[in-house]
């Protein structure tokens, strides 16, 4: 099918400077719509930091001029960690997780609704954005890809283990969550190329967001 023509594309690995202030643009989108949506300070302290970090993911690619990983590297892994993603979802649903996490940072629980109907448009966009990356050349997109690489993934390791760890007991999602400590690691280094890049930067991220996620609770 044309629609699908990844001989067109597949050259054309770098990102332009047209791609950096388009995806940087939608990251500024990205970061109002969590802000405004969030329940207290609940995406606050998880997505914000997330996205600041995915931007800074995919400055770097930009500026260093570090191709886009190879799609036949990248999307199986990626795909792989996003089906995780709904076994994950279906562990936060059955223990609570919509009710659990916004009271602890000031907010009133998310509706099942509200929830449910989120994380699935979440998820379309997560599919959406490498296929139209890789077979229609819209690199911009990699943004929406990158924040589930780094917080979907990276994010969500840090985040439940952080919160096991500080209640001293499971919180909501644990379980499914330690898988993503391998999956995002493998991610990360894929997009860095560099396994010493990829350590700091993972390093930097679980400081930085254990502090949003300690600091910001009520």
């Amino acid at each position: 099918m044309s629609f699908f023509n990844l001989e067109k594309y597949r050259n054309a690995k770098l990102l332009t400077k047209s791609d950096f202030l388009i995806g940087s643009g939608l990251s500024i989108v990205m970061l109002i719509l969590f802000v405004w949506g969030s329940s207290g300070m609940s995406l606050v302290a998880t997505f914000v930091p997330g996205l600041i970090f995915a931007w800074y993911l995919f400055a770097f690619i930009y500026f260093n001029k570090i191709e886009l990983p190879d799609y036949n590297i990248f999307l199986p892994v990626y795909f792989l960690t996003l089906g995780w993603q709904f076994v994950h979802f279906a562990e936060e649903f059955i223990t609570n997780f919509k009710e659990l996490f916004p009271l602890m940072y000031g907010g009133l629980p998310y509706s099942e609704n509200s929830f449910v109907i989120f994380n699935m448009f979440s998820y379309l966009m997560f599919i959406v954005s490498p296929v139209l990356v890789y077979f229609r050349g819209l690199k911009f997109l990699f943004i929406p890809a990158l924040f589930f690489i780094v917080y979907g993934a990276m994010g969500n390791a840090i985040a439940h283990s952080w919160w096991s760890i500080y209640f001293g007991q499971y919180f909501s999602g644990l379980y499914t969550s330690l898988v993503y400590w391998i999956l995002g690691t493998v991610l990360v280094t894929i997009v860095f190329r560099s396994k010493q890049r990829s350590f700091t930067y993972i390093l930097a991220f679980t400081g930085v967001l254990i502090a949003t996620l300690t600091l910001l609770m009520k």
